[in-house]
Order: structure tokens, then C-alpha cells, then sequence
């Protein structure tokens, strides 16, 4: 009769040793599923930064120029002054190639920031 008993309590230990190790493995899956949605969702807000920033700049353009976007996308340059006391420009050309030129002071922050 001892002898069962300790024979039952050994297996007792190896299982639940397995079952610990299965856990253990489980909350690792678990982890790692939950670290891939972590870094999917931090991409998507990248992305979703930019487009916003895309969107705000588009929007400060129309402001400056109403309709420069109805023939189509627009590109911008900015020139920096030739001289320490000049203002430099914001240049605005949309899809019918008309341009249009604003002093660089006149022209919203998020226009002039090309990061």
C-alpha cells in the first residue's frame, strides 16, 4: 500500500510538472500573440500619423490658395531667403501648372516644417 501511494504521488508531481510546463508554454503563445498586436498596432499609428500630417498640410494649402486642389494634386517648394534679413518663399503649383508664390512668413507652421 505504500509503495501505490508513493507511485501515485510521483505521478501526481509529473503531471502537474506537465501541466505547469504546458502553461507555461500557453502564456508564452499568449505573449507573443499579444506582442505582434503591439507592434501591428504601433505601425498603424505611424501610418495613420503620417496621413494625418498629409491631410493637415493639404488642408493649410487650401487655406492659402482656395481651390489649388480642384485640378488635381498640387506640389509645393520652399525657398529659403538669399539673405539673413529676406523672407524666403512657399511655392504652390497645382495640376494646371498655375503657380502661385507666399512669403514664407505668411505661410503656416506645418507648411514650413519638412520633417
Amino acid at each position: 500500500m505504500h509503495e501505490l501511494r508513493k507511485t501515485l504521488e510521483a505521478h501526481a508531481r509529473a503531471n502537474r510538472e506537465t501541466l505547469l510546463l504546458r502553461l507555461g508554454e500557453k502564456m508564452s503563445d499568449s505573449q507573443k500573440l499579444i506582442e505582434k498586436h503591439v507592434a501591428l498596432l504601433r505601425e498603424q499609428m505611424q501610418q495613420q500619423a503620417a496621413l494625418l500630417n498629409d491631410l493637415e498640410r493639404s488642408l493649410a494649402i487650401e487655406k492659402l490658395w482656395p481651390g489649388a486642389f480642384d485640378h488635381g494634386p498640387v506640389s509645393s517648394v520652399i525657398s529659403e531667403p538669399l539673405m539673413p534679413t529676406g523672407s524666403g518663399t512657399f511655392r504652390v503649383r497645382n495640376g494646371a501648372g498655375e503657380e502661385r508664390v507666399f512669403l514664407l512668413n505668411d505661410v503656416p507652421a506645418i507648411l514650413r516644417n519638412t520633417d
